[in-house]
Parts: structure tokens; sequence; C-alpha cells
């Protein structure tokens, strides 16, 4: 089974392009987020006659996902289970019996940690526990990816980060952003803006053996640009050409 994983940042803004992308008929499974629009107003039937069936967990603003796919889609579930979070951030569901899932925690304050953060990242994690299929975990707080290193420290994990200016945000993100906390969280993948891939810091990350993948690259020119210094590319309203099939899986 094919896959591809997209930030569209707004369907109704790019469908021509997703258009292709589906009329290509490349992908068994496109899994999207970012779409920008309100589950009943989704427009499905601009995408109708490409032959995916579609289950969409819609929201106006940052939010949305939505799953496409060639082949049945089961046992869906929509937002995390259990808990009252009204971002449609999360589309659970069964593609052919399987699916594999990269799941991003994310926080009202990343700069601190409390007993409401650790019941989320219990109740989460006991929920990835039982899934069927594969599954990676990701986060800008480097606590989030501590607390997985060590309740569940089989499971891969990834910092995402991003290299802002000394004085550009607090202490705590700015050293985040330095990977600074790398030591703590150990990631088995860091997520760093594609701007910012000559870091020596990035280098050094991949010399103490993580992968570096590239966020988030939306051209040929800024695919060529992060090339000699990530693993793995994150796409965003862009499909590239061919690539080595190690770069396009973790």
């Amino acid at each position: 089974m094919k896959i591809l994983t997209l930030n569209i940042n707004s369907i109704r803004a790019h469908a021509e392009s997703f258009i292709d992308i589906l009329r290509g008929g490349e992908y068994d499974t496109i899994m999207v987020q970012e779409l920008k629009v309100e589950t009943a107003g989704f427009p499905h039937n601009l995408f109708d006659e490409y032959g995916y069936n579609v289950k969409v967990f819609g929201q106006k603003s940052w939010n949305g996902v939505a799953t496409f796919s060639k082949h049945s889609i089961e046992d869906v579930t929509m937002g995390l289970p259990g808990f009252a979070d009204v971002n449609a951030r999360m589309l659970e569901c069964v593609v052919d019996g399987r699916v594999p899932i990269i799941v991003e925690f994310k926080f009202e304050n990343p700069r601190s940690w409390d007993a409401r953060d650790e019941e989320f990242m219990t109740r989460a994690a006991d929920l990835l526990e039982a899934y069927r299929g594969l599954y990676v975990v990701e986060s800008f707080s480097p606590a989030a990816m501590n607390w997985y290193k060590s309740n569940h420290p089989d499971v891969c994990r990834g910092q995402l980060a991003e290299d802002v200016r000394f004085g550009g945000a607090d202490a705590v993100t700015w050293a985040a952003g330095k990977l600074a906390f790398n030591w703590m969280s150990r990631p088995d993948f860091v997520a760093y803006d594609y701007r910012n891939g000559s870091s020596k810091l990035l280098a050094f990350a991949r010399k103490m053996g993580a992968l570096a993948v590239a966020w988030t690259v939306r051209s040929s020119a800024e695919l060529s640009q992060s090339m000699p210094y990530f693993d793995r590319y994150i796409f965003e309203a862009f499909v590239p050409g061919e690539l080595p099939a190690a770069n396009m899986q973790l």
C-alpha cells in the first residue's frame, strides 16, 4: 500500500492541486491535515469521481483532518476518545484492515507540565498500546517525548523543533529550538524547519543517530535546499517527483 500524508493548508484553496494527486491515482491512501473547513462544508463533489472513499473530521481555522482511500475505511473514531478536545486534529480509522499513523502531541502551554498533561499522555498511550497498526509519536514539547522515553521507550518518538532567534521567544522555547533538551528525550528523529537545515546542532543530532526530517517543504526548490541536510521530508500542498524509497519512509 502506498501512502501519502499531506498538510493541505486549506482544502478549498488547494483543491486543484489535490485533484491532480487524486487523478494521478498513484497513492492508495492519502491522509490530509489542516483542511480549514467544517465537516458539513467539505467539498465532496470536487473529489467524488476519482475512486476514493473519504472520511472527514472538519473544522475551520488551523484544524480539520481527512482520510482518502481506494480501500475500505472502517472503525472510524473522530477526536481523542475519552478526552474533551474540541479541536479536529485526530481521525483514527482502519484502512483495508491496517494503517500506520503519526501522532503529534500538542499542548496549550508547552512551557509547563502538570497533572493534566500526565493524564493526557497516559490516556493517549493506553489507546495507542491497544492499536493494531504501526505508529510513531512526536511533539514540540521535550517533556512529552521525555515522558515517552521514560514510560514507553520502545515507541519511535520524534522531537519537533524550530530554531527561533534569541529574544524571539521565551527561554524554554528558544532552547528547545536549539535541541538543548535532546539529551533528555533522546528522540529517534528530529523534525526541523528546513530553512535551518545547515544547523550544526541538527548535524550533531544526526551524528548521534537521529533521523533528520524537514518541515515544511512546499516546492521543488525547497526540496533541493533540504536534501543535503535531511533524511526525510514533510510536504505541504506539494507532491515531489521521484525520490529514493529510503527518503519516503520513517
